[in-house]
């Protein structure tokens, strides 16, 4: 027999992003929080989108710890980034994922590091089919929207809406999801008025 509704976690994790601070907004914590239980007794596979929930509902060094060992397991060392080492195109997501949580904890260069050797990475790998293109777009898309996020936080506004406009442009080249495609305009909106005010 299952369980009455009343013992059931039966609210969603939902976030919504600040239109003023561009920062993910957790409007349900104890959703939250079920999610992540939920997305730990899937192991590995719910890793990536765990890091994400940590991070938002402010459990940073969690998402760190996290975060480096997806990016560990695709065979980038943390001793990789003060070296300049290429990151394979295998660990791009979770060195966004990781970059994130970086910038959320302040430690901007060391973001800023990761999403340049995101970017990279990204740029240099030869995708032969279409579907490889997209997905090597998609990242691009995310990690020039969260770097954007980065330097609005750090107040260089024309630098993120240069990053901004471009995840845009991207995104709309490969028809990316209407929330997609809306994060960035709100985005560009927020530099916009922030370079004007």
């Amino acid at each position: 027999m299952p369980p009455s509704p009343t013992n059931q976690e039966s609210v969603a994790a939902e976030y919504s992003i600040d239109p003023q601070s561009l920062r993910e907004i957790v409007t349900n914590r104890s959703g939250a929080e079920a999610r992540i239980r939920q997305l730990e007794e899937l192991g590995t596979s719910g890793e990536a989108e765990r890091v994400g929930w940590l991070r938002m509902i402010g459990r940073l060094e969690e998402a760190e710890e996290l975060a480096w060992t997806c990016l560990h397991r695709s065979g980038f060392d943390s001793h990789d980034l003060e070296g300049g080492s290429p990151l394979p195109y295998s660990g791009v997501s979770a060195a966004l994922r990781l970059a994130h949580v970086l910038h959320w904890q302040g430690r901007f260069d060391r973001a800023h590091a990761l999403f340049e050797s995101a970017l990279v990475s990204i740029q240099n790998t030869d995708c032969p089919s279409n579907a490889e293109k997209r997905v090597a777009s998609t990242l691009e898309a995310f990690a020039l929207q969260h770097q954007g996020k980065l330097y609005f936080d750090e107040g260089q506004f024309g630098q993120a809406l240069d990053c901004f406009r471009r995840s845009l442009s991207i995104r709309q080249s490969i028809n990316a999801s209407d929330d997609q495609l809306a994060s960035s305009r709100l985005a560009i909106t927020a530099a916009e008025s922030r370079l004007q005010g």
